[in-house]
């Protein structure tokens, strides 16, 4: 190698290195995202688990980890649920019988970007098209996107072309 490339070696190095260092020193600094922000990228598991939470787990389980609910309401699966905005315009929903998770949702609201939350274990996720979640999941036995089987229900609040919320229960549990 000339004299000229082996003095380009170094500046190069130094500046790679640098670089590497300031954006080592950037990460070390940087906020861990919020487990409401995890919830997002969690995995659905049908029949088991949404945004991390696991159907059963305890009430002060999921407040212990989530901090306290930005909202409470009626719910027709259990004694009250827990609302939580996971991030704009995406809700997490933990539905709670006797101080336990009886069910979990993802709801995004009207408008939201399609391709926020996670997929269920069939493929589907927000935004997908509603007949994605029959070619997968198989024709609805009512009016409803309601698997029992699977544990798993899609846009309980109101009929659409595409999900816009999934509800995650117990296998086997009929419909409100």
């Amino acid at each position: 190698m000339s004299s000229a490339g082996g003095n380009l070696r170094g500046p190069r190095l130094r500046a790679v290195v640098g670089a590497a260092l300031l954006l080592g020193a950037a990460a070390a600094h940087a906020q861990p995202a919020s487990p409401l922000r995890l919830a997002v990228s969690r995995p659905v598991l049908d029949g088991m688990m949404l945004g991390g939470i696991r159907v059963g787990a305890p009430e002060a389980q999921v407040t212990g980890v989530l901090g306290p609910p930005q909202a409470h309401a009626a719910s027709p699966l259990g004694d009250r649920v827990l609302r939580f905005e996971a991030v704009a315009g995406l809700h997490l929903e933990v539905h709670v019988v006797g101080g336990a998770v009886r069910a979990v949702g993802m709801r995004a609201d009207a408008g939201a970007a399609p391709a926020l939350g996670p997929r269920t274990s069939r493929g589907v996720r927000l935004g997908s098209p509603t007949d994605e979640v029959v070619a997968r999941y198989g024709p609805p036995t009512g009016d409803q996107l309601w698997y029992a089987a699977a544990g798993v229900a899609f846009n309980l609040e109101a009929a659409a072309d595409d999900v816009q919320s999934i509800l995650v229960f117990p296998p086997g549990t009929p419909p409100p």
